[in-house]
């Protein structure tokens, strides 16, 4: 019980023996019995102080993409698990567009005021910027608050690709040039630049198939129309027969392919990492932030989000700090894979 809820409980107490021993039937009594609840009643007034205004309107967590989607799937299960550590209603706002910038702008140009935060994707913080013209600075316009999740990326051969490792397929790719196929949800997205990164490391060529959603991938991969998978979304088909995961980009072996080991594990040192975090406007204060990670931290860590967290999407945390050196690596990092590859401003 809070120290608020104490002091009005016992403000009640006191007023409730008042009038059991006066009986009510003096005026005398009757003053006693209301001064005693008005003091009670003013305490917790004044006990909120400056938060009462905050804790009293929801939290919005504004995601870059439609109902429905993976991130959106994930990010509702953040904000269930955050709204039982905050006590407070946290609700998510969906502004799909534009790869994710209508979705930063809003978030930008919010005020600082603790009730507003960004679900954000890798892209929207590193190479989106690189790629349109937003209207957002990824780098002062935010403050990043957490790190909730790390998302796996594979990579994976339909079942009439006959290599059997990462190594093997390497090989064969070398030896039928142009032949190899490899999708994403369009050009300048992160499976995009990913599949590109890989290509160019080994010295083979993938050619690159951009959809306008993943599912018609799913079905083109799992008919062997398409040849490589970099997206998660098909493990299930994969366990169903339908190909083989050769390598999974990730901290550590996911739990739906226990046996495929990681990129680091091959020592295949594929650089950009792929998560999902949480960031601030800029200008939110320090005591704000301090809060919300906290909170970030334990909802992370939750039973909730842990035993429900989608295929593919490993919750982990990472501080502002510690989040905010990962953002400028990967920034690095896909800044370096546009300029390789030879991607052009889309504006």
């Amino acid at each position: 019980m809070t120290q608020t809820k104490q002091f009005a409980l016992l403000a009640s107490k006191m007023a409730a023996a008042s009038s059991v021993r006066d009986g009510f039937r003096s005026a005398r009594g009757w003053r006693r019995s209301v001064a005693a609840i008005a003091l009670a009643s003013t305490f917790v007034v004044t006990a909120s102080g400056s938060n009462a205004q905050t804790m009293s309107r929801p939290v919005s967590l504004i995601v870059p993409f439609s109902a429905g989607d993976s991130p959106d799937g994930t990010a509702r299960l953040l904000a269930e698990a955050l709204g039982q550590q905050l006590k407070q209603n946290v609700i998510v706002e969906n502004r799909p567009g534009a790869s994710g910038a209508i979705a930063a702008q809003a978030v930008a140009n919010s005020e600082p005021d603790g009730l507003t935060f960004l679900f954000s994707t890798t892209g929207i913080m590193t190479f989106l910027p690189l790629l349109r013209n937003v209207r957002y600075d990824a780098e002062k316009s935010f403050v990043p608050i957490a790190k909730v999740a790390d998302v796996a990326t594979i990579f994976a051969v339909s079942e009439n690709v006959p290599a059997k490792s990462f190594a093997e397929f390497v090989q064969l790719a070398k030896a039928q040039p142009d032949k190899f196929t490899f999708a994403s949800s369009g050009e300048g997205t992160v499976l995009h630049l990913r599949g590109s990164a890989i290509a160019r490391k080994f010295g083979i060529n993938l050619i690159h198939v951009p959809y306008q959603g993943m599912s018609q991938a799913v079905v083109d991969f799992s008919a062997g129309r398409l040849h490589i998978m970099l997206e998660q979304s098909i493990i299930p088909q994969i366990n169903e027969g339908k190909g083989r995961v050769l390598a999974v980009m990730a901290p550590a072996r996911l739990k739906e392919v226990p046996d495929v080991p990681t990129a680091d594990e091959l020592k295949l040192n594929i650089e950009g990492g792929v998560w999902f975090g949480i960031f601030a406007p800029a200008k939110t204060s320090n005591e704000v932030v301090a809060r919300l990670s906290k909170a970030i931290e334990a909802a992370v860590k939750s039973d909730l989000v842990v035993s429900r967290a989608p295929i593919g999407i490993v919750p982990s945390y990472s501080g502002p700090e510690k989040f905010a050196a990962e953002v400028a690596r990967d920034r690095a990092a896909y800044s370096q894979i546009v300029k390789e590859i030879g991607l052009k401003r889309q504006d």
